[in-house]
């Protein structure tokens, strides 16, 4: 008899087991087979995920953003060396501190080079391993199996969340989000059964998420709404402080965190200028758009058409607007807490919308834009909860046979929307060509076609698009620099040293300005003035190779081939092709009279083999 026990406890024990594996909460009332329905769901989400995108693979780098972190970057394409961790952990890159993001370019360069396909690989596999992780954590905390299908499912193949996953420069939005929902596994095993260990692999996710992005800002706010529903950790009581306040106490150290995370985010910002425009915008300006940006993100979310990779700012919306979509937001603010008895799913799902997307609603205005695609991806997921269980219980009896046949053809429309649309993520030309026929007066769609024509060659189109940005916005440093690097090419440096001067003076910390205006300046042999602007250049950032050159190519002009030496070394050492540098070189070394040591590098500037060389 006792042994008959002993067994009788193992097998139950197994059986607790094996429901953790599959995600299932004990009391989920999904027994036998039906236990092999959730991996299975899962698996062809996923694989659904990854055929879905497999074409990123063939889409290659875009002209914004990625140079900045990837392609021009010889910390990131350096692979994982020393230097580049203790630079991944240390700089204020692009304004932000992402250590974990920097650190996931550099373990691809470290196995694929400067590969497209890789990079984009990579994301595309981080955004399917976050499809298995919410419909593993929806599952886990609700057991309602066709609900967590059909908004993963949403999730996983929605248009908007296209330029999360196919832009690599966005690598930090899918990498955040994994841990986010890593965070929320971790947590629903806490609240299975607390603990010190547990509750420290929460804090541990949300640490790592604000490392890759800080988007993570507001996840204690949605833990307390997860507690809310489907956790259901009031018992029964009504929502209301002394209720709530427990749950609040719990999670002090996760809103300790996040408040020291505010102030490192907002310095990182502050210190690369990128806080200007809200210095511009008065405050009103930037409520009336946030609020607008709800309802455009609510009419994209469920007709994602017209989408963009810029939307530009217009600074005043309508009064009436601004006004109707208050009442809207406010309307079905109070219908979600109306429902909150019978459809909690509502106002969980409705506030975490709105919750988490104010680091990114722009009432702190960062950059030139309205609103992005890439901002939807947490965001969404609430809208998405919300609808699939809305979905699932809106369905009468006669017809419930119906609902899984609609849900398949809900996914399948945004399967079929989410393939053409990533097709426009081919190349930064059918990116930017597409952003102008779906916007209007989109100036940064403009300066980045006029990037790709001048790295193209064919400068009077690039000029042609560096005008047509200037008249929609001529504050712009981005557009000034690009429109005085162009007349530059073209040899008209009076003209070319006017609009780079403006640069710089619109935004003081643009490095490739400084950069740009101190060659305009050595065209016309003001060499010290030059100088002085490579110099602040390299202050902004220090591992510019071509600032490295320019400033020794300055100080060859000034006869100081000594001082001049070791820009030209640190330009090769971040980038040992450029070959203008490997000619700069051997002209101060043959200066210094090491004429040996210049040797192989005028062979290297040149393109010849020693070999070759007759004496």
């Amino acid at each position: 008899r006792e042994s008959a026990t002993s067994f009788v406890l193992r097998l139950r024990a197994l059986q607790r087991k094996l429901t953790c594996l599959l995600a299932v909460r004990p009391h989920s009332g999904i027994h036998g087979r039906q236990m092999r329905r959730p991996s299975l769901i899962c698996a062809l989400l996923v694989a659904g995920t990854l055929a879905l995108y497999w074409p990123a693979l063939q889409c290659g780098f875009i002209n914004f953003d990625d140079p900045e972190y990837v392609t021009e970057n010889p910390m990131v394409t350096g692979g994982l060396t020393i230097d580049g961790l203790h630079w991944a952990f240390t700089s204020r890159h692009m304004g932000n501190w992402d250590p974990l993001n920097q650190l996931s370019h550099m373990l691809v360069c470290e196995f694929f080079g400067v590969s497209p396909a890789a990079h984009h690989g990579a994301s595309v596999l981080l955004h399917a391993a976050n499809v298995a992780l919410l419909f593993t954590v929806l599952l886990r905390m609700t057991g309602a199996l066709g609900a967590s299908a059909l908004a993963t499912a949403l999730f996983a193949w929605h248009p908007l969340n296209v330029e999360a996953v196919a832009w690599v420069s966005e690598r930090k939005g899918v990498l955040s989000s994994f841990f986010w929902l890593l965070t929320l596994l971790a947590y629903a095993r806490y609240v299975e059964r607390p603990g010190r260990a547990r509750y420290a692999l929460v804090v541990a996710g949300l640490v790592l998420g604000l490392m890759a992005k800080p988007m993570l800002l507001t996840l204690p706010f949605a833990l307390l709404l997860l507690d809310i529903w489907p956790l259901k950790r009031l018992g029964g009581q009504p929502v209301a402080w002394p209720a709530l306040r427990p749950l609040a106490i719990e999670k002090i150290p996760l809103f300790m965190i996040v408040f020291l995370w505010v102030g490192v985010a907002v310095a990182a910002q502050q210190n690369i200028g990128a806080l200007a425009d809200a210095e511009k915008l008065p405050l009103g300006a930037r409520l009336g758009n946030a609020l607008v940006s709800y309802a455009r993100y609510l009419g994209k979310a469920f007709w994602p058409n017209e989408l963009s990779i810029f939307y530009p700012h217009p600074v005043n919306w309508p009064s009436w607007q601004v006004a109707g979509v208050a009442v809207l937001l406010m309307v079905a603010s109070i219908f979600a807490c109306k429902s909150l008895r019978s459809k909690p799913f509502l106002f969980t799902g409705w506030l975490w919308f709105l919750g988490t997307f104010i680091p990114v609603i722009q009432l702190i205005q960062i950059g030139s834009h309205s609103m992005a695609d890439r901002y939807f991806y947490v965001p969404g997921i609430g809208l998405f909860i919300a609808f699939s269980w809305l979905f699932q219980t809106s369905f009468p009896p006669a017809s419930a046979r119906f609902r899984p046949i609609t849900a398949v053809l809900l996914a399948a429309a945004c399967f079929v929307a989410t393939s053409r649309q990533l097709t426009h993520w081919r190349t930064s030309q059918a990116l930017f060509e597409h952003a102008l026929v779906v916007t209007a007066d989109n100036f940064l769609a403009h300066n980045n076609l006029a990037h790709e024509s001048y790295a193209k060659g064919n400068l009077p189109e690039a000029l042609s698009h560096a005008h047509a940005a200037l008249q929609i916005k001529p504050a712009s440093a981005e557009v000034r620099n690009t429109l005085g690097s162009i007349l530059l090419a073209l040899g008209k440096v009076p003209e070319a040293t006017e609009h780079l001067r403006e640069a710089v003076r619109l935004r003081h910390g643009h490095a490739e300005a400084h950069n740009n205006l101190g060659m305009a300046l050595a065209a016309q042999k003001q060499f010290t003035a030059a100088i002085e602007h490579y110099r602040e250049a390299l202050e902004l950032r220090p591992h510019y190779a071509q600032a490295h050159n320019n400033l020794g190519g300055a100080l060859l002009e000034l006869n100081q081939p000594a001082e001049a030496l070791p820009h030209f070394e640190a330009a090769l050492a971040l980038n040992p092709e450029m070959l203008q540098a490997h000619h700069n070189l051997a002209i101060a070394l043959s200066k210094l009279g090491r004429m040996q040591e210049a040797l192989p590098h005028y062979l290297k500037a040149k393109g010849a083999q020693p070999g070759a060389v007759k004496p």
